[in-house]
């Protein structure tokens, strides 16, 4: 039996270690996770990173060893933990076990993991569900709790609407009227989290990997403004080269037919400059040589 098996069982009763032995169990089994909470979980990791600061450290955990586990974000920095039920139906009730679940949650934060700021919240998509429930909670949990509405939608029919529910991801995108590109900034998101989401993993780690895909200049990172006047001077000189800067990427291209991007501020600019020093070129074939060596 584990430390925290041990602690439900002392405090809360045996009855509870089954519970959160079954939901380790279903959690496994169902690690790939619905659409709904998918959905959820990237809108909740471009909140995070559009909040900026420490918040792109919370770490995104969906098999968290807890009783509220569908979805669990923790900032060490910050103190703070949140845990989330998702529920996509209408006709969920506190008294189904979600406020017990709640109460022994924020207990097990508080007094076993020693967590400073605790809070468990209910996600619900259905309306009406989610307006007779805020008006509900319990006493028991009311402190620490809360209930959100969040629309079990399409991405293209919010953003066609343009719901408020995809603002974190015009926010994120360097390109925020145009839907395509938002779209994009959407679908790498999810693409990152679903490779990722079987660990433990910060908000700033998604969204770099979502960068790292299809049009990565598409985001909006904290990133150099520009490129060293140095490295500015070496490409000036590749003939059939053009290239640009770009919401924290340079973004070249050779004679319209290559298109590559290299993040500023990264160990691959660096040594793409330290490559075309140690070997000089003018014309964009050397050019396309140098960055195929594997070495940027």
């Amino acid at each position: 039996m584990t430390s925290i098996e041990e602690y439900l069982k002392e405090k809360h009763g045996k009855p509870v270690v089954s519970r959160l032995e079954h939901r380790i169990r279903g959690g496994a089994n169902n690690a790939k996770g619905n659409t709904f909470e998918t959905d959820f979980a990237v809108h909740t990791i471009a909140q995070l990173y559009v909040l900026g600061g420490d918040h792109k450290s919370t770490e995104i955990l969906t098999q968290a060893v807890d009783l509220v586990d569908d979805l669990v974000c923790e900032n060490p920095t910050l103190g703070t933990k949140e845990n989330y039920q998702l529920k996509n139906s209408p006709t969920i009730r506190w008294g189904s076990g979600i406020a017990d679940d709640f109460a022994i949650q924020q207990d097990v934060n508080t007094n076993f993991y020693n967590i400073p700021s605790s809070k468990t919240i209910l996600v619900i998509s259905d309306e009406n569900c989610h307006r007779r429930l805020t008006k509900k909670i319990p006493e028991i949990i009311k402190t620490h709790s809360a209930c959100v509405y969040f629309k079990s939608e399409t991405f293209n029919s919010l953003l066609a609407s343009n719901d408020p529910q995809i603002q974190p991801f015009k926010e994120l995108c360097a390109f925020p009227n145009d839907p395509d590109k938002v779209t994009t900034v959407w679908q790498a998101l999810n693409g990152a989290w679903t490779t990722n989401r079987a660990n433990s993993v910060t908000a700033l780690k998604i969204v770099e990997a979502a960068a790292q895909g299809f049009k990565p200049y598409y985001f909006k990172l904290n990133a150099g403004a520009d490129i060293p006047e140095s490295l500015k001077a070496i490409l000036d000189k590749v003939d059939g080269l053009s290239y640009s800067v770009c919401n924290g990427f340079l973004v070249y291209d050779i004679k319209g037919c290559l298109e590559g991007t290299i993040q500023i501020d990264s160990d691959s600019l660096n040594e793409l400059e330290t490559k075309l020093s140690n070997n000089p070129v003018t014309d964009w074939s050397s050019f396309i040589d140098v960055i195929s060596r594997g070495d940027v």
